[in-house]
């Protein structure tokens, strides 16, 4: 059965460029990688399958779950389709500590996690990627690698059937890169989520391209399958 069925077509303006959307796959992989030149719309298309952006024509389903049917008038919401989306820049909210950073997605409505409020599972995910004794500190005094592995840890504690990744290891160095690639890995297994990563790196193509889709100009339905490791 397959499980992320895309089919979407956009039009966009940006400054003096017109640019349209116009993708179709469907992958029953768990490690699906999305490559292509800048500019081809691959963060446009990571952006629609959230729910931050509404495509004008097209469908979005995974398994019996249908995300967005334009033509039925089906469009759920972001927060409602259990996506987690990590972003090239993470994307803290600096106002808050790592520890509130975490506990973000366990939160409801429009209050912050108290700081001193207690959710066992961001101890757990602290420990897990190793920033234990960091939970008090604020974004700008991590580093990049620490930065990154907070945003990995409050995407992950939801446990989301989906894991969105928009260029993850770009900013890191190479030693670093390797370390949170190989998380990641580990945690896609343990927790058996779908992970859609964005980037032009062969080793990110190579350890989550069990799919790929390839987009040229806004335009992609061509998929590659290979047999999950």
């Amino acid at each position: 059965m397959t499980r992320l069925y895309v089919n979407i077509q956009n039009s966009f303006s940006f400054a003096k460029r017109s640019f349209f959307l116009d993708v179709e796959f469907a992958s029953n992989q768990k490690r699906i990688a999305i490559t292509g030149p800048s500019g081809s719309g691959k963060s446009l298309l990571l952006q629609s399958i959230a729910g931050l952006i509404t495509p004008e024509q097209g469908k979005i389903s995974f398994g019996d779950i249908v995300f967005l049917d334009v033509e039925k008038k089906i469009n759920q919401k972001p927060q409602a389709r259990n996506i987690s989306y990590l972003f090239q820049h993470y994307n803290l909210f600096p106002h808050l500590t790592v520890w509130q950073n975490i506990a973000f997605p366990l939160t409801k409505g429009f209050f912050n996690p108290r700081h001193k409020s207690h959710f066992l599972q961001v101890e757990e995910w602290l420990e897990r990627f190793e920033l234990t004794g960091l939970g008090d500190f604020y974004p700008e005094k991590l580093s990049g690698g620490q930065q990154q592995r907070v945003a990995l840890a409050r995407a992950l504690i939801k446990q989301p059937q989906i894991l969105l990744l928009d260029e993850p290891f770009s900013a890191l160095d190479y030693q670093l890169r390797n370390k949170i690639r190989n998380q990641i890995d580990e945690w896609q297994r343990k927790l058996n989520i779908t992970v859609i990563v964005v980037s032009h790196d062969p080793e990110d193509i190579s350890q989550f391209g069990n799919s790929i889709i390839e987009l040229k100009n806004g335009h992609g339905n061509e998929i590659k399958s290979y047999t999950p490791r």
